[in-house]
């Protein structure tokens, strides 16, 4: 059964279109997925979006198929609007996208964590939502650890030391988030896991280089499908039957797959 810990299909697909693709997610053996609502392109975002935003997924009709909701990028955060984190069922938020804004430093951004940034980790900690990592530069991601007294992860992301991006995380992050008690969601994005012809064989060779030097617990799947461009052969759930048949080949065992996947 696949656990996806970032998918984009409350954003990336009309909505009238949410209820059948969670129904063919079923179909495809997915036991959990966790939506992301990526708001960095939407304005006016106020008191009730996000409610009306899931409000008409009932998750009683998926057999508990989503395992809480996201926010990818609280860019549109001030300090007299941190009560809108309470609308849903958090799992996890992640402070800015790509770019610096009033938090923090994105990956292509240069900016560490400001103050208001620090004001939502402490209301993210009284929540119990967990601080995702993904999209933070460096020097944010280590005053986010340094400052967080929470929770810590990474939804989606591939390794630097495989493929050298921005957006990927280098052995020291990797091992922050370790310590921290974090997982780690690796991105099916071709950007973050090659910069030649991409395939399936270059998230198995991610996949291996985590688990042979940090071990299988903390890593899973954050496939980011329908905010992304996955490798051709990896772009649907049903492909996830050949990744599997591609570790096992390499010799992992099916307690290993089954928590890795």
């Amino acid at each position: 059964m696949i656990y996806d810990l970032h998918n984009d299909f409350l954003t990336g697909l009309p909505r009238e279109r949410h209820r059948d693709y969670l129904i063919r997610g079923l179909k495809q053996s997915v036991k959990h997925i966790v939506p992301a609502i990526w708001t960095t392109e939407i304005k006016n975002i106020k008191d009730g979006f996000f409610r009306n935003s899931t409000s008409h997924i009932d998750d009683s009709d998926f057999g508990g198929l989503i395992d809480g909701y996201a926010i990818e990028d609280l860019h549109f955060l001030d300090s007299c609007s941190l009560g809108i984190l309470s609308e849903i069922p958090l799992k996890y938020v992640g402070l800015t996208w790509n770019f610096d804004n009033a938090l923090a430093g994105g990956a292509l951004g240069n900016d560490g964590l400001k103050p208001l940034g620090r004001q939502v980790l402490v209301k993210a900690e009284n929540l119990g939502i967990t601080v995702d990592t993904a999209h933070l530069n460096r020097k944010s991601f280590f005053d986010v650890a340094q400052y967080h007294r929470g929770r810590i992860m990474n939804s989606h992301c591939a390794f630097y030391a495989k493929h050298a991006h921005p957006r990927n995380l280098t052995d020291e992050q990797i091992q922050t988030v370790i310590d921290r008690g974090g997982i780690i969601g690796l991105a099916l994005h071709e950007a973050f896991l090659s910069d030649k012809d991409v395939t399936l064989s270059d998230a198995v060779e991610h996949i291996d280089y985590f688990v042979q030097k940090f071990g299988c617990d903390n890593l899973c799947i954050g496939t980011d499908f329908n905010g992304c461009t996955p490798p051709h052969d990896l772009s649907d759930y049903c492909d996830f039957r050949i990744l599997k048949v591609r570790l096992a080949k390499l010799g992992y065992g099916e307690s290993d797959i089954n928590s890795i996947l």
